[in-house]
């Protein structure tokens, strides 16, 4: 039996350190055919001097150079680009290892899937291990099982280590968000699609940059665009008429707000914007208050949002006092150097 073209889309943008290895993973799948589209969002490095110069020998691969419009636009471009049956996502700085497409393509053959998952590990600049996902045992699901493990926390909805039905995937697209694009495509996939399989195999290596979520000081477009996304995933799931789903999406909502309060930080040397971006933040959470009331939260994410809720007003005090200590700080040491 003839395989089907499987499209790996690369999207990059500066990755001239990353992008060979990247693309050589793919090189080195053993399976085949593989089509490779490479969607370069505006690159400044030469990046995009060793992506033509593949492409140019290697007749199963396509470049798109694009304005500079993000990650999600980028993926976008690739999707509406794609001949193969099926679609898998990988980011330039990561890399699969030699089996990925073989174990997936087996995986969603023969479960009869729309989507196959696999398992990724995270490294750190160093190469330690950061995090590891952690599905323990191969697993098919319909796809509102799926949806809710989603929801629930239980299932990571990136775009790591997978293989989509590109069908499905036409009819998805990613929004043009920086924070959790991924979330929103992944559920409109699974809202479309039937049934998911998983297989408890490492497949891909993601590799955890400096300029990553974690290691990034909060800001009021990071604040917005994760709660786009959330507001995006309800619209979403709304067809699904699943008051357990949307519970469990506030829920996630709430743990990712503590992770953003845990992430906000002082930049003494741009204290107004941190001043500004401290007030939207607590003007977010009491926006996701008045969200929840309409929902029955267990007792667990009440407790967490309650937290929330008299920190960000406890902290907007004590910011304004922080900032008004640190000005009359600036100013009495200006004084006395004129003096």
């Amino acid at each position: 039996m003839k395989k089907p073209f499987i499209s790996i889309i690369i999207p990059f943008y500066n990755e001239e350190k990353f992008l060979k290895r990247a693309i050589n993973s793919v090189v080195n799948q053993t399976y085949s055919p593989i089509q490779i589209i490479l969607v370069d969002d505006g690159s400044r490095d030469k990046s995009t001097l060793y992506a033509k110069e593949f492409c140019k020998n290697n007749p199963n691969s396509k470049l798109i150079i694009i304005p500079k419009s993000g990650p999600g636009n980028a993926r976008n471009i690739g999707i509406e680009n794609v001949t193969g049956t099926y679609i898998a996502f990988l980011d330039a700085d990561d890399y699969f290892h030699n089996n990925a497409i073989e174990i997936l393509y087996k995986n969603v053959i023969s479960n009869n899937s729309d989507l196959s998952i696999g398992q990724y590990v995270m490294l750190d600049k160093h190469e330690n291990v950061l995090k590891k996902s952690n599905w323990n045992h191969n697993k098919t699901f319909d796809n509102e099982t799926a949806i809710s493990l989603v929801a629930s926390e239980k299932l990571i909805p990136t775009s790591w280590a997978k293989l989509f039905k590109s069908t499905i995937a036409k009819e998805c697209s990613f929004p043009n968000l920086s924070w959790k694009e991924d979330d929103v495509f992944f559920l409109a996939f699974l809202l479309n699609s039937k049934t998911v399989s998983v297989v408890n195999k490492t497949l891909l290596t993601v590799n955890c940059r400096p300029d990553s979520l974690t290691r990034q000081i909060i800001s009021e477009k990071m604040i917005n665009d994760i709660s786009k996304s959330y507001n995006k995933q309800i619209e979403i799931l709304k067809p699904l008429k699943n008051k357990f789903i949307n519970q469990s999406l506030i829920g996630s909502e709430i743990n990712t707000s503590l992770n953003l309060l845990i992430l906000l930080k002082i930049d003494w040397k741009n204290i107004e914007n941190q001043k500004k971006t401290w007030i939207y933040f607590c003007d977010y959470i009491l926006v996701l208050a008045k969200k929840a009331k309409k929902h029955h939260l267990n007792f667990k994410k009440k407790i967490l949002l309650h937290f929330l809720v008299s920190i960000t007003i406890l902290g907007w005090r004590y910011s304004f006092c922080m900032i008004s200590v640190f000005k009359r700080h600036q100013i009495n040491h200006l004084k006395k150097v004129k003096s």
